[in-house]
């Protein structure tokens, strides 16, 4: 299975990053503490290297209590640490630890800023990340009070950017207006922060640069399936023989399976899948298919069994099911279920109804076993 673009695209800077930590300041920090947060933080380093980034991530959370230790004199590398946990989680939407991790994210933001100045790089990158930690935050809340709480925060923090980055025209603005794009209310709105973003990586790197063609094709997500298929294969095409973009070809082609798959064009969509597949493998990131990381392209909301709904009954229901070659759920079984048994068969029959993108291994689509989702029932307001 080939993970999402975002994190892929992301890998480089998420790797700078976290070589660029010194140790200065151990010396006044107990021997044992300075020895654990070593082997912790090579650890961490090791897994960003072999591209490993939730095992990475999930480490870095874990450690960032020790870190905050040994960086207790040195605010600078400690804004670092926090930039990197919280850059690890915001490129991660199945990492499921958005929601502890913004107190990290705001740290960041509010270290970077007190460093480098409000609009500095830092401080607008560490921006980015918080806006994304956000939203996904807001998908992994389970209550709707939480929801509303998180999404209020975004609110002020979008508010705050906006007014950060106005005639700012730099890479790291940019990566700004694309956060923003993903967090945005409408449609209309996502669109223009992504064109802004586009325009600005032209302007600063070229309009043939990685990161102007990377947001060119965020652009496109807001067209209607038709014509976003063209203007992908169009992009697809005028970067063919560009040898240094084989990474974003990849994500471009697994962009056209999922479109495809959509409007029931299997098997074209399986030829793009297979290509990215083999794109991934020539840039030796082919990963093993793990069943935490897999996620639907396409969910049914469930019908609410009436006799819930009048008597006013909320829950929830873990399920655990095969996706077979062509990406569709089989045997879909109950895990975990609160209240137990009220929901069982309304979660079920909308499982059943997910579709996701076959994984590919070795050039053909295979079954993933194990694969787990969770379906929250709540009243409307």
């Amino acid at each position: 299975m080939q993970l999402n673009g975002m994190r892929r695209f992301r890998h480089s800077l998420i790797a700078l990053l976290a070589i660029t930590v010194s140790y200065s300041c151990l010396a006044s920090i107990d021997d044992e503490d300075i020895a654990k947060f070593n082997k912790d933080y090579a650890e961490i380093q090791e897994l960003i290297s072999n591209g490993q980034l939730r095992e990475a991530g999930d480490g870095a959370l874990a450690t960032t209590p020790l870190a905050e230790l040994v960086f207790n004199t040195d605010p600078e590398n400690l804004a670092n640490y926090y930039y990197l946990v919280a850059q690890l989680h915001a490129t991660q939407p199945w990492s499921g630890m958005a929601r502890e991790t913004v107190p990290i994210a705001r740290r960041a933001v509010e270290m970077m800023s007190s460093l480098y100045g409000d609009a500095s790089d830092e401080a607008l990158r560490a921006h980015a990340s918080m806006l994304r930690i956000l939203t996904l935050a807001i998908r992994e809340a389970d209550a709707r009070k939480e929801r509303e709480s998180i999404a209020s925060t975004l609110r002020v923090q979008t508010t705050k950017t906006l007014k950060l980055i106005k005639d700012v025209e730099t890479a790291a603005a940019a990566d700004l207006y694309l956060a923003l794009s993903g967090s945005a209310q409408t449609i209309r709105t996502a669109k223009k922060y992504s064109d802004s973003a586009a325009e600005i990586f032209a302007s600063v790197y070229g309009a043939k640069s990685k990161e102007a063609i990377q947001a060119k094709v965020a652009s496109t997500r807001f067209l209607k399936r038709e014509k976003q298929i063209r203007e992908l294969t169009s992009i697809l095409e005028s970067i063919d023989r560009e040898k240094n973009l084989l990474l974003l070809k990849a994500g471009i082609h697994q962009k056209l399976a999922v479109l495809h798959v959509l409007g029931g064009e299997e098997e074209t969509s399986m030829r793009h899948n297979i290509a990215a597949s083999e794109a991934f493998e020539l840039l030796g990131q082919a990963e093993a298919i793990l069943a935490s990381d897999y996620m639907p392209i396409v969910t049914v909301n469930p019908k609410y069994p009436r006799r819930a709904q009048t008597r006013g009954i909320e829950g929830y229901v873990l399920l655990e099911y095969v996706v077979d070659k062509t990406g569709r759920v089989v045997n879909p079984r109950v895990i975990k279920a609160k209240p137990r048994g009220t929901f069982n068969k309304a979660a079920i029959e909308a499982t059943k109804l997910y579709r996701y993108l076959p994984a590919i291994k070795e050039g053909r689509p295979i079954a993933v076993e194990g694969v787990k989702t969770r379906i929250t029932f709540e009243m409307a307001d």
